[in-house]
């Protein structure tokens, strides 16, 4: 008995400057989006909790490395329809965080005791725990020990103990968020972490887009389309249609050729390529039409311009559907002639502007995700 009250005394000589030196009173909290595992630095706050975690953990890397310390990462989703793929996001939102740590900071996977949950919202939680031998005597070196820490099914439970005393203040006092009270203690069984290990390849959020209007396909008119998000809410679209039929036995022409860009605001910004938005068009192109064996009308250009309005949604994993009108001005001229003799004969040049709608769109999208290679974790 008095050489373990001895061991532990030595060992609490070794922490107390530690404990002493700093402190934590808040948990760190990285958000994520809706439905989606990918780690974005820049968004809400995430960047200055990783600065100040980053620079925790570089003043304590040897006692993390030497398994003194433990950082728990807690990851959470709860915006997708099952339990299953709640849990499996929550589980790759964990990794992002820790191979941040792990790449930057030089970690191992042994530094990190992970625990997912499909529950409570779109966050992971980091925070710090020390490793010690008698947690009930904690109290004697300004720790606090937590009774659900110690009841708690893990590998550590003799020996894991919640230190809410240590750790760096933060720079800024907005920076550091409240642990939610849905996730305090909350220690369900440990989810691994497979997959760390090894290189994969991982998509970003789309911002480019191919498309094809399926109600200009059906009248036999060639069209295809792109979009690109240049900003968050704002995308940049162009359209492109191209017909050029004839039949010279009955004297029959379908020609069109034309290009319309838009620029869209999308009101929804958390997904790229779904919901509702509004936008501004012009369009410019040459056409011809002779529907009847005798008549027809040859067009020099014409000119729109207008408002539109759509919404899109995903029909898969893959595909989207874009359903859109446009009302605005057109004004064009043309040539009239007719056949006379074995030749077309001109008739007259006219003039004729046009307020109301001027496109419809149908049209199938194809989203292109860019991939970002994640670096090999040993």
């Amino acid at each position: 008995m008095l050489r373990a009250s001895v061991i532990f005394s030595l060992f609490a000589l070794q922490i107390l400057p530690l404990v002493a030196q700093e402190k934590i009173d808040s948990v760190c909290v990285f958000r994520f989006c809706l439905r989606r595992d990918m780690f974005f630095v820049p968004y809400k706050s995430n960047e200055p909790q990783l600065e100040y975690l980053l620079a925790f953990v570089g003043r304590h890397k040897e006692e993390i490395l030497n398994q003194r310390m433990f950082l728990i990462v807690n990851g959470y989703c709860n915006s997708l329809p099952t339990h299953k793929a709640n849990l499996a996001t929550a589980k790759l939102r964990s990794n992002r965080v820790k191979s941040e740590l792990i790449v930057r900071r030089g970690l191992k996977e042994d530094c990190f005791i992970t625990r997912n949950h499909a529950e409570c919202g779109e966050y992971v939680t980091v925070s710090v725990h020390v490793v010690v031998s008698l947690a009930d005597t904690l109290s004697e070196v300004g720790g606090v020990a937590s009774v659900a820490m110690k009841t708690a099914p893990v590998r550590l439970s003799d020996t894991l103990v919640h230190l809410s005393a240590l750790a760096v203040p933060p720079f800024m006092p907005t920076t550091v968020y409240p642990l939610p009270a849905c996730t305090l203690m909350q220690y369900a069984p440990i989810v691994s972490s497979v997959g760390m290990r090894q290189a994969s390849a991982s998509p970003v959020p789309s911002r480019f887009a191919l498309k094809t209007n399926l109600l200009y396909a059906a009248a036999l008119l060639i069209n295809a389309e792109a979009e690109f998000y240049f900003k968050r809410r704002l995308s940049l679209n162009l359209d492109w249609q191209y017909a050029w039929w004839s039949n010279r036995s009955k004297h029959k022409y379908y020609r069109l050729a034309a290009v319309s860009p838009e620029l869209r605001y999308w009101f929804a910004s958390k997904e790229n390529f779904r919901g509702h938005f509004s936008g501004f068009y012009v369009g410019t192109g040459l056409y011809e039409f002779m529907a009847r064996p005798t008549h027809g009308i040859q067009g020099e250009f014409f000119i729109a311009g207008g408002l539109t309005y759509g919404y899109m949604f995903p029909l898969g994993k893959r595909l989207r559907m874009e359903f859109s009108l446009g009302v605005g001005y057109m004004m064009t001229e043309y040539r009239q002639y007719h056949w006379d003799r074995g030749c077309y004969v001109y008739e007259k040049t006219q003039r004729y502007s046009y307020f109301g709608p001027t496109k419809a769109k149908v049209s199938l999208v194809w989203p292109l995700n860019r991939f970002k290679r994640k670096p090999k974790i040993e």
